[in-house]
């Protein structure tokens, strides 16, 4: 049996365990909370705010909307490249067709006179310096393509196509002048005609990539327009 003194003494221990958890099960949680009330820590929480969130907000959208700004301004220049391509490789391939239409008269058998023959040679050799400066414009803005190795061996391809047919129409009309072969003559008319289906494909082939590389290119600057 426990004595009256020793009772107490339990009493007193549980009284006081009890008080200390107490203490610790009312954490300063409220006083925190008044604090982040007070007007102190809102003036503190907004200088935060103002001071270093917003202009760090802002400095993120300039940047997102210059560097927005500038593919598109480089997409535009890009693209306007890419059309003025596309516009001097078509005049480019009117040589072809305006030499055609000169040698026209001798592959029709109409008889010529010499001076007509001289002034022909002259047209041609002005011709090829013509088209060589105009196959360097076009070799030159096809670097504007996303797709230029690609693009550059299609040209590469119809250069050396339209390079052989008019080497060809050049032989026809030596030949022509020179004793009117037929077995020759019609030997070289086939071959110009097989020249100039392989002409013509490869000119629509860089054509169709143009214009396909041309439409990717339309699409990107809409999409940064919006």
């Amino acid at each position: 049996m426990l004595s009256e003194e020793e009772k107490t003494r339990i009493i007193e221990k549980v009284q006081f365990e009890n008080e200390i958890r107490k203490e610790f099960t009312t954490i300063d949680s409220p006083k925190k909370l008044s604090w982040l009330n007070s007007k102190l820590s809102l003036l503190l929480i907004g200088s935060l705010i103002t001071g270093i969130l917003v202009p760090w907000f802002q400095y993120t959208h300039k940047t997102i909307e210059w560097k927005r700004q500038n593919e598109f301004d480089n997409t535009n220049f890009r693209l306007s490249m890419m059309r003025e391509c596309l516009r001097e490789y078509v005049y480019l391939s009117v040589f072809t067709v305006e030499a055609y239409e000169r040698i026209k008269p001798i592959i029709e058998h109409k008889s010529l006179t010499t001076n007509y023959y001289t002034k022909l040679k002259e047209y041609y050799n002005d011709l090829q310096n013509r088209r060589f400066k105009q196959n360097a414009k076009v070799t030159s803005l096809i670097i504007y393509f996303k797709d230029a190795i690609v693009m550059k061996n299609l040209f590469r391809d119809y250069v050396y196509n339209a390079n052989e047919y008019l080497i060809d129409l050049e032989h026809f009309i030596q030949i022509k002048q020179e004793g009117n072969n037929r077995k020759d003559l019609e030997k070289l008319r086939e071959k110009i005609e097989n020249f100039t289906n392989k002409l013509n494909k490869s000119y629509i082939r860089f054509v169709s990539k143009m214009t396909y590389e041309i439409g990717r290119a339309e699409d990107e600057s809409e999409r940064f327009r919006l």
